[in-house]
Parts: structure tokens; sequence; C-alpha cells
């Protein structure tokens, strides 16, 4: 029982950790698409993009193009929210480890709580008391 509480820890620890590092590499690449000027340039040519007709099927096509309204909105707005994104990149990975480190703590708990009830559990012995 305890190599399956470890095993179990072992493999949910290994894709928060992953988790993290992928967040702490897409922001900073976020933060220097922002920072050139690429992130609104790529909102605009989402922004014309034409609806697919096997999907107006699916989604009415004024409803899209409001949400490519708003999601150009949003990209343009933040462009100009985050003129210094090399001081908000500097905050950010210290950020998404720490919150790494607090929900590493939180698996790390149980997984401790487990092995500790699962040590104090006796294994039942009805093969050695078992009669003919």
């Amino acid at each position: 029982m305890k190599p399956l509480i470890w095993g179990v820890f072992g493999l949910l620890a290994l894709c928060w950790t992953g988790l993290a590092a992928a967040s702490v590499q897409i922001t900073e690449w976020m933060l220097t698409a922002i920072a050139a000027g690429q992130v609104t340039d790529a909102a605009n040519a989402a922004g014309q993009w034409p609806v697919p007709a096997w999907l107006a099927v699916w989604i009415d096509p004024a409803w899209l193009k409001e949400m490519q309204t708003a999601w150009l909105g949003l990209v343009q707005w933040l462009g100009q929210v985050l003129p210094s994104t090399q001081s908000l990149s500097g905050w950010i990975a210290p950020l998404v480890w720490t919150t790494w480190a607090l929900g590493l703590l939180c698996l790390l708990v149980p997984a401790i709580a487990l092995h500790w009830i699962a040590g104090r559990l006796k294994t039942p012995t009805t093969l050695r008391n078992a009669q003919p």
C-alpha cells in the first residue's frame, strides 16, 4: 500500500512540476511577445478571421464576431497597460514557483498521513487461522 501511495504522490508531483515549468515558460514568452508588439498583430489577424461554413452551423457567426472583437479589445488593452513587461517578468516566475511549493506541500501532507495510516493498519491473518 505504501508504494502505491508514494507512486501516486510522485506522479502528481511530476505533473504539478511540469505544469509550473510550462507556466513560467509560456508567461515569459507571452510577456516577450507583448513587449515586441507581436501579440497585438496576432490579435488583429485573429479578429479578421472569417468564420468557416462548417463552424457557422454550430456557432452563431454574430456571436463569434463579438467574441473576436472582445478578444481584440482585451489584447490591445493589455498592450497599453503592460508597457514594461521586463519588470513584470521579474516577479512572475518567483510567484509561480512559490505557488508550486505550496501546491506540493498540499500533496505531501496527505501522502504522509496516508503513509502513517497504512503503517498502523494490520493485515488480516485469516489465512493462518482458517480451518481446513
